[in-house]
């Protein structure tokens, strides 16, 4: 999938672009397979082996931290639900973005 098609999947899903073009520059650092290139939908545990501290320190907090937001509390991403795919991780800054209001249209998968 070309990048403009990953952030534009993204971004009608409802995820944040900017995350998008982030999270998928960094999948691709992780990716050993050549030509193999992220989906919006891919498993970050299953697929690219990040688990779950991986994912909060190295993904989650450093695209925050980039984006100039406040890190998420524990609370916050709990009642924002998993953060187990590249979208959910977008969704999740968008949802920071609107101020963690849970009636976003976008936030339900």
């Amino acid at each position: 999938m070309s990048a403009d098609d990953f952030v534009a999947h993204i971004a009608r899903a409802g995820g944040d672009t900017d995350a998008a073009e982030w999270v998928r520059r960094h999948l691709l650092e992780w990716t050993v397979a050549p030509g193999f290139t992220p989906h919006p939908n891919d498993d970050l545990h299953h697929l690219f082996g990040i688990d779950e501290e991986e994912r909060d320190e190295d993904l989650v907090l450093a695209l925050f931290e980039q984006l100039g937001l406040p890190a998420p509390t524990t609370e916050l991403v709990a009642r924002f639900g998993p953060v187990d795919t590249p979208l959910r991780v977008a969704r999740l800054v968008r949802f920071a973005r609107n101020g963690w209001n849970t009636h976003d249209p976008h936030h339900a998968d």
